[in-house]
């Protein structure tokens, strides 16, 4: 299954507990947290889990409205980027969907 989630290719989410270097250690992320294009998993902590073979992918996403999102899951397969900003994660990838294109 993993092999068909995109890959998170950077995150500079540095306050996150998954990120260690600017890297995601996270097995896999939910994005859309309040309805935003925001990683629902970044989880502000000190400590910082560390993975040393970790790869890490979007698995569910909840933004309807990106042009990668079909049936509620990305589909950015030549990678996402994180960006940390205000204390949030953002995805850099978001792409607005055209209007009137079908969510799946």
């Amino acid at each position: 299954m993993l092999e068909k989630m995109p890959l998170i290719v950077s995150c500079t989410g540095s306050d996150c507990a998954y990120n260690r270097d600017l890297t995601c250690n996270a097995m896999a992320v939910t994005m859309g947290a309040d309805r935003q294009a925001v990683c629902d998993t970044f989880y502000r902590s000190d400590h910082q889990v560390a993975h040393p073979d970790s790869v890490s992918f979007v698995g569910a996403c909840k933004m309807e409205g990106c042009r990668f999102n079909r049936n509620l899951e990305c589909t950015a397969f030549s990678g996402v980027s994180l960006v940390g900003d205000n204390g949030r994660v953002r995805c850099h990838t978001y792409e607005a969907r055209a209007a009137g294109a079908a969510l799946g």
